[in-house]
């Protein structure tokens, strides 16, 4: 999970798919724009409908699993980055990520 400066909670990696942009491409782009990554593998795992937890409005995340090389760096509108297991207890991330990816993420045994 990275910080996105001033955001409460913390924003993931990612965004919105630029006009005619597909899915798997906006993830290498935001991958890029935002961590300095190249995935050398990913797959869909889900689609995630909630609310947006800054703008309270319907969002769909789509989740991915990937294969990287190298070290994520925080870029872009990111200013700092963690790793987590999303069992800390300081931990306050976006209710679709706590309510939807993580518990996902913990069923495909992704998470410790």
């Amino acid at each position: 999970m990275s910080g996105q400066k001033f955001a409460n909670p913390p924003a993931s990696p990612g965004g919105k798919p630029e006009p005619g942009e597909d899915l798997e491409t906006a993830l290498l782009r935001e991958l890029r724009e935002e961590l300095d990554l190249v995935p050398v593998a990913f797959s869909h795992l889900q689609e995630v409908r909630a609310l947006a937890a800054l703008e309270r409005i319907p969002m769909t995340m789509t989740v991915y699993d990937t294969t990287i090389t190298g070290l994520p760096r925080p870029a872009a509108e990111l200013s700092a980055m963690r790793w987590i297991t999303g069992q800390e207890p300081d931990l306050t991330v976006a209710p679709a990520v706590r309510d939807h990816v993580l518990p996902l993420l913990r069923s495909r045994a992704l998470l410790d």
